[in-house]
């Protein structure tokens, strides 16, 4: 049954229905427009995992390349002067090499052991570090995507 009112547009419904539409799209439909944006990955797997990664975070494509930037670096570190002990505590626990899924936990954890740092107090200076915003993709995933020697830099400052 068809109503008689007029027809609607509302461009703010638009624009949510595009994020879920492009969140919900699989690497392998977004790949080569990836490509042509400048984020180039090794492989499907690493392709994959970039995707499942950063798609939760971003509104239109366009917006993979910034958290591509982040992964790939040169990023410049949020380090406050009242934190840098703990990325130096934090650089000395980093966790054995190579690094899997489990390593953010196991880092953060003995973090947490070591310092008496919890919540945000634990876990927001290395974001900011690492990837110089206050915000972002789970860092647990964004660890394994920066590797072992942007991580090392970057807590360096």
């Amino acid at each position: 049954r068809l109503g008689r009112a007029p027809a609607r547009f509302d461009p703010a419904e638009l624009q949510r229905l595009n994020v879920k539409l492009l969140q919900s799209l699989p690497y392998e439909k977004v790949a080569d427009k990836l490509s042509s944006l400048g984020i180039n990955c090794d492989d499907m797997q690493t392709g994959t995992f970039f995707w499942e990664t950063v798609k939760g975070n971003i509104d239109k494509l366009e917006d993979a390349v910034a958290l591509w930037q982040i992964i790939q670096g040169p990023v410049e570190s949020l380090i406050d002067p009242e934190d840098r002990d703990y990325l130096d505590t934090a650089m000395n626990c980093l966790p054995i090499e190579p690094w899997d899924e489990t390593s953010w936990s196991q880092w953060t954890t003995e973090l947490k052991q070591s310092t008496g740092r919890k919540g945000k107090e634990l876990f927001m200076p290395l974001r900011k570090a690492l990837t110089g915003q206050a915000h972002g993709p789970e860092m647990q995933n964004l660890l394994l995507l920066i590797g072992p020697t942007h991580v090392k830099n970057r807590l360096k400052g």
